[in-house]
């Protein structure tokens, strides 16, 4: 034979004892799939002696239904291990196989081009189709006759048989009876057909079939090698698949319906089905007593031929499930073990140890922190390439979106960004796109799909939108509505492959009193949909020279899903820039609170006798011609002494008012006078 050696070669690149089971039994039903001998396998598997058990492998052979493992299977497995595909290897495959030739010219292997069988056994055609599609006390209708139209088509003539059992008719073919003289004489030139369904004997009406089993499908639109694969591809259950011997494929497929509307509803399902894989399913054969195309006979010049039998999913309600799920819009489930030798790679650092490209990130804080100076500074550090806030950016495009600031003042801005960070050359400006939309502003539900549209085949690392609020929809306090809001960074991000980052502000108040992940205004989604979450709190710092009076001070802190929280992060804001505080002054400040603060200064307004005393008690140096003394010094002794932490912008602000001078960083002190 032909055939024999081909996938037979390919396996001697094939270790059994190197793969996993399924692997093993992958190859088993590639195999059977491609027409070869459970010898093959059986043979072959001897290599591997622990697994190796001859009374295992016939009830595996015959359990052996899935039809998407193919000899494709085998050659991938062979390249995998050394084979190389040149030069091209001819399979030649008969039988109730399709018997074309097929090039190994790809990574998997190619559907056969369609061919009638030269070599064909017609009576054995027809055995194997009524067992795939009968039992065998099953009643059957077909008909021999046939008359010609107008048009000179040939159609079936009269009822034809329908008192036999498909038993009773294979008997008669094994006994080797020819086919004219089971079923009948005909017309060579006509074809025979075959009722789809049992009958009850009676007639062969639709009232007349005793079980809703079988539905025919078949389609005009596509040529013979697109059925086969569209058929194949969509993996629907077939017992049986048959050449017209004209322009279609006929496909019998088992969907055991209870009654004549389920059939007919399962009719319109498929067929709805097989209109969006573009194939167009003749509406006629929803009735159940249909006729198709006898195998085992000629047509003409063709013969109509048995193809296939039992490809597709095992069941028809398998099937049904599982293109309910492929058009869900849902991901397929993924087993671990698939995956375990071959992990995905990660997505780049887009913020070195705080996010990823193609995730989302808020940065949240009280009205006037600088976010949107902050998500500015960040846009320009990725357009660079350069750090923020001490973690190095993946250099690459970004595209902001401008909801809030007039555009001449956006784009002014940004300049004066660049000055303030030194970059004023912008090296690489040409990576900041901006998209001005203050005025223009749309739900986030519509703006998203035209985000994507712009975005696309553009290659940015990440799309920032401010301020949030500008494409809020419903209410911010509903999980349900900002759920549905927030979805939308997804679908942008998952479309774009593009982190997603975003401001927002805090609750009413200054947000210290709160965890740091709840700190952001409104439901609890905000807390968890995002991938990174940056607060800004700001601190109870107060300037110490005169340069500093219109600064402000701040923490960044951090809850990440993909690493660990980075350690706080102590700025300034100095406008236009923040300004991280590298020498740690701000290290021991504590949050600006809100009533908590105000009770501190009552309490140190009362005190300032005690405060008098304290700085009385504290070490003092004399400094061009001022007796000072350190607030670090002071600071402990305070709180010592009244038993409690104390801001040290509290203590700051409260000395200068008692009438002492800032003389530098970290010293006060009076004036002395000099004899």
């Amino acid at each position: 034979m032909e055939k024999t050696n081909n996938l037979e070669e390919l396996l001697k690149y094939i270790d059994p004892a190197g793969l996993s089971y399924q692997d093993w039994v992958n190859v088993g039903m590639a195999l059977k799939e491609e027409g070869y001998p459970m010898e093959t396998w059986q043979n072959w598997s001897a290599a591997d002696g622990e697994r190796y058990d001859s009374g295992e492998f016939e009830d595996k052979w015959d359990s052996f239904r899935r039809h998407d493992v193919t000899g494709g299977t085998i050659v991938q497995m062979a390249k995998d291990r050394g084979w190389s595909p040149e030069p091209k290897l001819n399979v030649y495959m008969s039988g109730d196989k399709y018997s074309p030739t097929i090039s190994w010219d790809s990574e998997y292997l190619k559907e056969p081009k369609f061919k009638e069988p030269d070599k064909w056994d017609p009576s054995r055609d027809l055995i194997r189709y009524l067992e795939a599609i009968f039992e065998p006390g099953d009643t059957i209708g077909y008909t021999m006759k046939s008359s010609r139209t107008e048009k000179g088509k040939y159609v079936p003539s009269g009822n034809g048989s329908y008192r036999h059992t498909a038993g009773e008719l294979i008997d008669l073919l094994r006994a080797g009876e020819p086919i004219e003289k089971v079923f009948g004489t005909y017309n060579k030139a006509a074809g025979a057909w075959i009722r789809i369904n049992p009958l009850d004997g009676g007639g062969v009406k639709d009232t007349n079939v005793s079980n809703y089993r079988n539905i025919l499908i078949e389609c005009d639109n596509l040529d013979l090698e697109e059925q086969i694969e569209k058929l194949e591809k969509i993996k629907i259950p077939i017992s049986a698949m048959v050449y017209s011997g004209s322009k279609s494929i006929h496909a019998i497929i088992p969907v055991n319906a209870g009654s004549d509307a389920e059939y007919r509803f399962q009719f319109n399902f498929i067929r709805n089905i097989m209109h969006e894989a573009g194939m167009e399913i003749d509406k006629a054969n929803i009735n159940p007593s249909r006729l198709s195309r006898l195998p085992g006979v000629t047509r003409g010049e063709h013969k109509q031929f048995l193809i296939k039998t039992h490809i597709g999913m095992d069941s028809f309600q398998e099937w049904r499930e599982w293109v309910s799920a492929k058009n869900d819009g849902l991901p397929d489930i993924v087993n671990l073990r698939d995956i375990w030798d071959n992990m995905p790679p990660l997505k780049p650092e887009l913020i070195e140890g705080i996010l990823r490209q193609g995730h989302k990130m808020i940065i949240a804080s009280t009205s006037k922190a600088g976010k949107t100076f902050a998500l500015m500074e960040l846009a320009a550090k990725i357009a660079e390439g350069h750090k923020w806030l001490g973690h190095q950016c993946k250099q690459g495009k970004v595209l902001y979106i401008n909801m809030e600031l007039d555009e001449a003042s956006f784009y002014h801005r940004f300049k004066d960004i660049y000055r303030a960070l030194k970059m004023d050359t912008g090296n690489h400006v040409e990576n900041i796109e901006m998209w001005n939309l203050r005025g223009k502003g749309k739900p986030l539900s519509e703006l998203a799909p035209i985000i994507i549209s712009r975005m696309r085949s553009k290659e940015y690392a990440a799309v920032m939108i401010d301020p949030l609020y500008k494409v809020m929809e419903g209410d911010e306090n509903s999980n349900g509505d900002v759920a549905r809001m927030v979805s939308n960074f997804d679908k942008i991000a998952e479309e774009t492959g593009a982190s997603v980052i975003y401001a927002h502000h805090f609750a009413k108040g200054t947000g210290a009193g709160k965890a740091q992940i709840d700190r952001a205004s409104g439901a609890g989604t905000f807390a968890r949909d995002p991938d990174a979450i940056l607060t800004m709190t700001q601190l109870d710092w107060a300037p110490e020279i005169e340069e500093e009076k219109d600064w402000s001070a701040w923490r960044v802190e951090s809850t990440l899903r993909e690493f660990k929280a980075i350690q706080p992060v102590d700025m300034f804001f100095v406008w236009p820039i923040h300004v991280v505080d590298y020498d740690g002054r701000l290290e021991d400040c504590d949050f600006l609170t809100g009533e908590n603060n105000k009770r501190t200064k009552i309490e140190l307004n009362e005190q300032s006798d005690l405060i008098d005393e304290i700085v009385a008690e504290c070490p003092k140096t004399i400094e061009d011609g001022f007796e000072c003394f350190k607030l670090s010094d002071f600071k402990k002794e305070m709180c010592r002494k009244l038993d409690k932490p104390i801001p040290e912008g509290s203590l700051k602000r409260r000395i200068i008012e008692a009438g002492y001078i800032n003389i530098k960083r970290g010293v006060y002190g009076r004036i002395i006078e000099f004899t």
